[in-house]
């Protein structure tokens, strides 16, 4: 039932482009096409306006950074899912979204190789360190979630999961800042197993974006107990005059 749609949306996002390889020794250019793999290219705009289709009800998707009420705004989310408090809420935090309405932070990689991979990593960190700034108590609550989604680049799922293991391995990278899910249209996907700190790959092929639509749902259609309070970032220090 969902099969059809979410196939039909991952061939939209996907633009296909040979990228060549060098020639082995001896080989012509002539040959050269034998050795070109085909990839996948996506684009920001495009992802962003698939997901304004299959988030919940209630929930916007738009470029903005997250905030919280001490002022520590780290950029590096290509955009955020987060709940409609009102239709402005972006343009009167002036490019902001609070933390307390922030559902997951999201990053795009057009194609997907080792150096894109890794910079979108370090990204994912420096946002998920939001939460650790936060006045509240119950840190689980601003567990903000981290969706990659990227483009096929060529290389098997297997070694992508591998230079993922290795790049926070080698970094000493806290699990709290990890991804929880990488989307590589009509290849797979990589899932946070957060109970054994680890990760899982899955080779979901064209059914890869309604997988992730559902696994997309249960992180974040979820009931929130963090109430929005706005005094909370009002920074002015200014005296009103009082009768």
């Amino acid at each position: 039932m969902l099969n059809r749609y979410f196939e039909d949306m991952q061939k939209s996002l996907t633009k296909k482009k040979a990228a060549k390889t060098a020639p082995p020794s001896g080989k012509t250019e002539k040959k050269l096409a034998k050795n070109q793999v085909k990839t996948d290219r996506i684009e920001k705009k495009d992802v962003m306006g698939a997901f304004s289709k299959i988030v919940p009800a209630g929930l916007s998707v738009a470029e903005a950074v997250p905030v919280d009420e001490n002022g520590f705004a780290p950029e590096g989310a290509d955009f955020l899912i987060f709940k409609s408090y009102c239709a402005d809420i972006v343009s009167i935090m002036e490019g902001y979204v609070p933390l307390e309405l922030i559902y997951a932070s999201c990053y795009v990689v057009p194609t997907v190789d080792k150096k894109l991979l890794l910079e979108a990593l370090g990204r994912v960190v420096n946002v998920k360190k939001v939460r650790r700034y936060a006045a509240e108590d119950d840190e689980e609550e601003f567990r903000i979630p981290a969706f990659i989604v990227a483009g096929d680049g060529g290389d098997s799922i297997r070694d992508i999961k591998n230079d993922i293991l290795n790049y926070y391995r080698n970094k000493n990278i806290d699990p709290d800042c990890e991804f929880d899910i990488l989307v590589i249209l009509s290849k797979g996907l990589i899932i946070k197993n957060w109970r054994e700190k680890t990760y899982i790959a899955i080779e979901t092929m064209e059914d890869t974006l309604m997988w992730f639509f559902i696994l997309m749902s249960e992180y974040i259609d979820v009931e929130r107990r963090i109430e929005m309070n706005f005094r909370k970032y009002i920074k002015s220090e200014k005296n009103y005059t009082e009768y």
